[in-house]
C-alpha cells in the first residue's frame, strides 16, 4: 500500500464499496467520508487477507504497483498444449482454456472485459464503452442495421490475446457446457466456483469473478458472469453465462453490453455462423410456441424501453440491469446491487398483450404504493394493485395496446 501512485490513497476510494462488502466489520457505509487515508492504511494493518484483496484489485483492474509481479495478460503457451486447453468431449469438438485472460492461474479471476473490447478498464458504462458514442443509443457496431450477430475476430479479446485458433464460445457453446457437462461447486485455492466435469472426465474450473460495473467490482466468491461472443435480438446486450455461489440456476441469459465480465476462451473453430441479422439461438432451437405468458414483439421493445429508462433515473442508476426471457414466455427486468438480486419486474402476457407486472425483491411495501404512478410514468396504464405476500401484481389495462 506504501506504493499506490502519491500516497494519499486516492485510488483506494474507487474500491469503498468493496471495502465495506468483504472488510468483514471493519468498514461500514458510515465511514465513507471519515478519515479515508488514515482509515484504509489501518484497515490492511489490521487484516492481512483484506490487504491481499486490495493488492489483488489494483493489480488485475487499476494497473497498480503493490510490490508483486504482475500476472501477463496473455497465458503462456507451454510445450504440452494440454497444460493451457482441455478437450471435455464436447459434441461441438471444441477445447476450453484452463484460465480466464489475465489470470496465471484455473481459481484467479483474471481482468475484465466488456463485450468487443480488448483491454480492460478503471470504469465501465456507456460514457467507457469503445462500440459507441457514449450512449446505448449511438451502438456502431453488432446492431441490427450492419446485422452481425457474432464478434468478429478483431474485436474478440481471445483472439487477440491469445491467437488465431482461441475465441469467446458462442452463446450455443457456453449452453453446450452447461447441458453436457457435471457442474460441482468447490473452492480451489481459496477461491468459490465452478468445476466443470466433462463426460471423459477431464475439467476446467470457472472461478465465481464477480462482475465489473462503473468503478467497482461485485460478487467476488459468489457469482460469475462470462461473456460469450453472440449478441441477443437488441442492440445493446450480449449473452453471458450467469451464476450465483453454488445454488441459483446456470444459464445463459443476455446482459448490458458495457458490462465488465471476465472471458473463458475456447480453442477450435466453430461449427457454424449464423446468417446475418439471425442470432445463433435460432440455428439449433426450435421456436417455442403457445407459452402460457408469451410477449408479442411490440411488448418486448416496451420493456426494453422501459429498462433504459430506468437505467437513466435517479432511482434505479446505480442498479446492474439485465433483461432475462422466462420459460413461460414473459420477460424478466432483473435489478443487482453488488451482485445480490434487488428486484426482479416480471412481466407476464394474455393472448402476446402485457397483462400482469409481478414484483419480487426489497421493500415491496414501498411497491404497492407507487408502483401504480411509476407504470404510468413509463407509459402503462394500470387497472389493478394487489400485494399476494411475497410479490406485489400489477394488472396492465390491455386497451392502451389496441385490444
Amino acid at each position: 500500500m506504501e506504493k499506490v501512485p502519491s500516497g494519499d490513497y486516492a485510488v483506494s476510494d474507487k474500491v469503498f464499496p468493496l471495502m465495506v462488502k468483504y472488510g468483514e466489520g471493519l468498514y461500514t457505509n458510515r465511514h465513507v467520508d471519515f478519515g479515508k487515508n488514515k482509515g484504509y492504511k489501518l484497515n490492511v494493518t489490521k487484516d492481512p487477507d483484506f490487504a491481499n484483496f486490495l493488492k489483488g484489485y489494483y493489480k488485475s483492474v487499476h494497473k497498480v504497483n503493490v510490490g508483486e509481479t504482475k500476472p501477463q495478460s496473455v497465458m503462456p503457451k507451454p510445450n504440452n498444449p494440454q497444460n493451457d486447453r482441455v478437450d471435455l468431449g464436447l459434441p461441438s469438438g471444441i477445447w476450453w482454456g484452463t484460465c480466464n485472460i489475465g489470470a496465471s492461474s484455473p481459481s484467479e479471476a483474471g481482468n475484465y472485459y466488456a463485450w468487443g473490447e480488448k483491454e480492460s478498464k478503471d470504469a465501465y458504462g456507456w460514457e467507457t464503452y469503445k462500440l459507441c458514442r457514449g450512449s446505448y443509443n449511438s451502438i456502431f457496431k453488432y446492431t441490427e442495421a450492419d446485422g452481425k450477430s457474432v464478434l468478429e475476430s478483431q474485436d474478440d479479446v481471445a483472439t487477440a490475446k491469445l491467437g488465431n485458433e482461441w475465441r469467446l464460445p458462442t452463446q450455443e457453446e457456453m449452453e453446450e457446457l452447461i447441458n453436457s457437462c457435471k457442474w460441482t461447486w468447490e473452492r480451489q485455492n481459496g477461491q468459490l466456483g465452478w468445476k466443470v466435469i466433462g463426460k471423459n472426465g477431464n475439467s476446467i474450473f470457472l472461478p465465481a469473478a464477480g462482475a465489473a460495473s462503473s468503478y467497482r467490482i461485485a460478487g467476488v466468491g459468489e457469482l460469475g458472469r462470462y461473456w460469450t461472443s453472440t449478441r441477443d435480438e437488441s442492440n445493446y446486450s450480449a449473452y453471458n453465462l450467469r451464476f450465483k455461489d453454488g445454488r441459483e440456476t446456470i444459464e445463459v441469459v443476455d446482459d448490458t453490453r458495457f458490462y465488465g465480465r471476465p472471458v473463458r476462451a475456447v480453442y477450435g473453430k466453430r461449427k457454424s455462423t449464423p446468417k446475418n441479422g439471425e442470432n445463433s439461438s435460432t440455428q439449433s432451437k426450435p421456436k417455442v410456441n403457445n407459452k402460457e405468458h408469451e410477449l408479442n414483439g411490440l411488448c418486448e421493445l416496451a420493456i426494453r424501453q422501459l429498462m433504459r429508462t430506468m437505467r437513466q433515473s435517479d432511482i434505479y442508476a446505480s442498479l446492474d440491469m439485465s433483461l432475462i426471457k422466462l420459460p413461460n414466455g414473459g420477460i424478466k427486468i432483473r435489478q443487482e446491487q453488488y451482485g445480490d438480486v434487488y428486484n426482479d419486474f416480471d412481466f407476464l402476457g394474455v393472448d402476446g398483450w402485457i397483462r400482469y407486472i409481478r414484483i419480487y425483491g426489497k421493500e415491496l411495501d414501498g411497491h404497492y404504493r407507487t408502483i401504480g404512478r411509476s407504470m404510468e410514468v413509463f407509459g402503462m396504464q394500470v387497472e389493478n394493485i394487489s400485494h399476494k405476500g411475497n410479490y406485489v401484481e400489477c394488472m396492465i389495462d390491455q386497451a392502451q395496446f389496441g385490444r
